[in-house]
Order: structure tokens, then C-alpha cells, then sequence
């Protein structure tokens, strides 16, 4: 990852992946309870394939958390940052969480 000052990704520049479309809470604001994803989490396998396809394409920027979803009840998570941290082909990545399930293998 860079030092640069964030701006919002150009959405033809950075890939949207949703790594999970499972979460832990029911916030009243948001679209969860009523969203008809399946409520899954994406393999590894999957996730390295779809790094490796993108950056061919020329994508450089992930963003993990597209739509609803806690980025952390994914128990695989921070393999898949490992993996966009040393990809050379990976620029910048970033996501959202609640941080309600992180714990001190996070910090």
C-alpha cells in the first residue's frame, strides 16, 4: 500500500470484490436484513484467482467490501490481505468493517 492521500477510486479503476456477504450484527441502517445475497464467504482459491485475473487486466486497487457484509467474520481474511500485500501486481486495497469480531491476531 502507498503513503498517498486517499481519494474515491475511480470505479472503472478499482475492482470491487465481496470477500463476504456475511455479518454479525443487524444495524438498522443498513441493507442486510433485507438483502437477498447469499450470505457466504468467497474460498481463498477463488479470491487468488480473481487478484491474479484482475491485475493481468490491469486493475492495481481492491476494494473488499462492495456491498453488506463484515469483511471479518470471513475466518480466511487476513490471508487474502497477505496475498494482496504481496502481489506485485496489487497497488492499493481497502475495506470496512465493525471491528466487533477482530481479535489480537488482527491488531
Amino acid at each position: 500500500m502507498t503513503d498517498m492521500p486517499r481519494t474515491i477510486p475511480n470505479p472503472l479503476e478499482c475492482l470491487y470484490i465481496a470477500c463476504s456477504t456475511v455479518c454479525n450484527l443487524n444495524c438498522r441502517f443498513c441493507a442486510y436484513p433485507v438483502s437477498t445475497l447469499r450470505k457466504e464467504i468467497m474460498p481463498f482459491s477463488t479470491f487468488a484467482t480473481v487478484i491474479d485475473r484482475a491485475t493481468a487486466f490491469g486493475f492495481e486497487t481492491f476494494n473488499l467490501t462492495p456491498l453488506v457484509g463484515e469483511a471479518l467474520a470471513d475466518p480466511g481474511f487476513l490471508n487474502k490481505l497477505e496475498h494482496l500485500e504481496q502481489h506485485p501486481g496489487v497497488v492499493d486495497f481497502y475495506f470496512c468493517t465493525n471491528l466487533t469480531l477482530a481479535d489480537s491476531q488482527f491488531f
